[in-house]
């Protein structure tokens, strides 16, 4: 077989693309020009992240005026120069530090590359059609992927082959930038390369991928695509099982009042004890998952503290027995701030808060492998991957 050929046949589901990224003369102003995933900004941080640069990538992925403003800044950052497009195609490799609960410096890395639709993709958590059409809208106007879908595979690929090309200075710096962390308050420390080095491609094409975070934008690709019959691939950021993210819970909070109907009696539970919880344990906000051997934490409103065991029932993860047997029929608001959530509690805005342990990868790809759905924010992949890294042209692009 000729090598054009091989090549040919491995990018058939992953591939290098021509990506478009801030040009050299803005990328020292990489902390002011990135933002968050859009589903984290909320009005405030919109208005902040306005104020702190006028090439703030929020304009782009949630523009106070509409996708129409969107593809317009689009259009004047390209025509501008300010967004150029690499002249060959390239793989791109995100870095991103952080200090754990144990003061520990991890790095997380990951790739983008472009991921065919055909690929086996799961998706592990239910989707609002208000949001997708909204995601449809922007990708129509724009036709731009214009933030990456973040995908895990099964393996340990990854960090092997970037140890090894960072070591043989296969790694080009674009830029690095620093950025807090809205929902833990912890600061993460960020590099982001391009690369010729196509060899991972080769070694996960034949991969399965569990959708961490995008399924909404994923969602709305698939719909585009089906008419746009043109185009299959869209941006990716793929991680691996040895890409150093971490799996964190989000918080079940209940109203107060409502916490007096939360079950902890009956035969589905094991164990339930009291437990001090001291403030200094949280100083990290990351600091609980190296104590919480239970299944739950319940903190209440009268200060009391409850370490929860239940007992497994099959095909059933513990969180889906939470909202099925403990806190059935309550409603419940969601929380990624733990000590967000603790000072709500002290001021007597929430009755119970509810930190429950955080999924393993084996639990939620046996949970999507027998094509299952989770309840709603059973799973928070951290850290979660900035806005403004790069973007995609499709083969329908309005820019």
């Amino acid at each position: 077989m000729m090598k054009n050929e091989e090549t040919t046949k491995y990018f058939e589901l992953i591939k290098p693309f021509r990506g478009i990224t801030y040009s050299t003369n803005f990328r020292t102003k990489m902390s002011d020009i990135i933002c968050p995933p859009y589903d984290v900004i909320d009005e405030k941080m919109q208005e902040e992240l306005l104020k702190k640069s006028e090439l703030n990538y929020v304009r782009v992925v949630l523009s106070p005026f509409g996708h129409d403003h969107a593809k317009k800044v689009l259009e004047d950052f390209i025509r501008r120069n300010i967004l150029v497009q690499s002249e060959k195609e390239k793989l791109y490799v995100l870095t991103q530090s952080f200090y754990d609960g144990q003061n520990n410096l991890r790095e997380s890395v990951g790739i983008i590359a472009l991921v065919s639709c055909e690929a086996k993709i799961f998706q592990h958590e239910s989707t609002r059609p208000r949001v997708i059409e909204d995601r449809i809208e922007l990708l129509e106007k724009t036709g731009c992927n214009t933030c990456p879908i973040f995908l895990v595979s099964e393996g340990y690929n990854i960090r092997q082959w970037y140890e090894k090309i960072l070591k043989q200075g296969k790694l080009n710096l674009l830029f690095s930038f620093k950025y807090n962390s809205t929902e833990y308050g912890l600061d993460v420390d960020c590099k982001f390369f391009e690369t010729d080095d196509f060899e991972l491609i080769y070694d996960i094409q034949d991969k399965e991928f569990i959708i961490a975070d995008g399924h909404h934008r994923f969602n709305a690709i698939k719909h585009v695509y089906q008419v746009k019959k043109n185009e299959k691939f869209f941006m990716a950021f793929v991680a691996d099982e040895s890409s150093g993210f971490l799996v964190l819970p989000i918080l079940r909070e209940i109203r107060r009042g409502e916490e007096k109907k939360i079950n902890l009696s009956g035969d589905i539970l094991v164990s339930k004890n009291h437990f001090h919880s001291s403030s200094n344990k949280f100083d990290n906000p990351l600091s609980f998952l190296s104590f919480q051997n239970s299944d739950f934490l319940f903190f209440f409103g009268d200060n009391s503290s409850l370490a929860v065991n239940i007992r497994k029932i099959p095909e059933k993860t513990h969180i889906e027995i939470l909202h099925e047997y403990i806190i059935k029929n309550i409603p419940v608001e969601f929380e990624h701030n733990m000590l967000k959530s603790i000072s709500k509690l002290l001021r007597g805005e929430v009755g119970c808060s509810i930190i429950p342990k955080p999924l393993s990868m084996q639990e939620i790809w046996s949970v999507v492998k027998k094509g299952k759905v989770l309840p709603p924010k059973s799973t928070y992949f951290w850290p979660k991957i900035p806005s403004g890294l790069v973007l995609n042209r499709t083969n329908f692009a309005q820019v």
